[in-house]
């Protein structure tokens, strides 16, 4: 079934008599540590949902914009294509808007990694090989990204107390950042959804700057194909961005048993 958001968006499915503001969760204590006030950053988030597609994204500052590997920062601000073509993300692609491939996935075969480990390459780059991606644990809700065999990321899915919303939020944690103003320390971020369909979910940091926006564009659930648009924003870390797309595709598989394990 493919979607179109934009139609979608406007549709009285989002007008303000069948899409009232959503409740008031705890965002700043219960998903990310603030630096900003809760209601600020809740005017952040507000704001962003009146049109995903075409909200600004600012240009990052070092502290705003944790790195997973190293020289995959944007200059400006990039869309990335993701095609997703089977739920276990045995192969995945992700080409930039002039249609060339960046990146490309290599998912196990079935019944060959307990922890669904996936690989990730640069495709531009001779396909090399950028960083490991696995779930660890008994549930499939908590996640880790590899760098030359280091922990370089955790990430894990949390439930948002909200009947507005049938996805859940994941919380994202980028381990040692050094410089740049974030000091030697682990940064937080946490994606969103920013509506009750999951269509648009938002990457952001504790103090409400927007890294980067997915967007769903296609969902087959009988093929087990999806496409995704990402945008990111300008000093954000592709490779971060492309951790948090394989996760949204995995949650759009079924949510309850990311979650819950089943």
């Amino acid at each position: 079934m493919t979607t179109d958001p934009k139609s979608s968006f406007e549709s009285s499915e989002f007008s303000k008599e069948h899409n009232p503001p959503p409740p008031a969760y705890n965002t700043a204590t219960d998903i990310a540590a603030s630096a900003c006030s809760e209601e600020t950053l809740q005017t952040q988030i507000d704001t962003l949902r009146v049109n995903p597609e075409k909200f600004p994204l600012s240009h990052l500052s070092a502290s705003q914009s944790p790195v997973l590997v190293p020289g995959y920062a944007t200059s400006h601000e990039t869309t990335l294509h993701v095609r997703v073509y089977n739920k276990a993300q045995r192969r995945v692609t992700a080409k930039d808007g002039q249609g060339s491939e960046f990146f490309n996935v290599e998912g196990p075969a079935p019944f060959s990694s307990l922890s669904w480990r996936r690989k990730v390459f640069d495709t531009a780059k001779g396909n090399a090989h950028v960083f490991d991606f696995h779930h660890h644990g008994m549930r499939l809700a908590s996640w880790k990204a590899e760098v030359a065999g280091r922990e370089a990321a955790s990430f894990e899915f949390v439930k948002l107390w909200s009947l507005s919303f049938k996805d859940m939020a994941i919380k994202g944690t980028v381990h040692h950042q050094q410089g740049g103003g974030s000091g030697s320390e682990d940064v937080e971020l946490v994606m969103r959804p920013m509506d009750k369909f999951g269509e648009y979910t938002s990457i952001m940091a504790a103090d409400g700057a927007v890294l980067g926006i997915i967007i769903r564009r296609l969902d087959e659930r009988l093929m087990e194909l999806s496409e995704w648009d990402v945008r990111i924003a300008p000093g954000a870390d592709m490779c971060l961005m492309m951790a948090f797309t394989l996760l949204r595709a995995q949650l759009s598989r079924g949510w309850r048993s990311t979650y819950f394990g089943a």
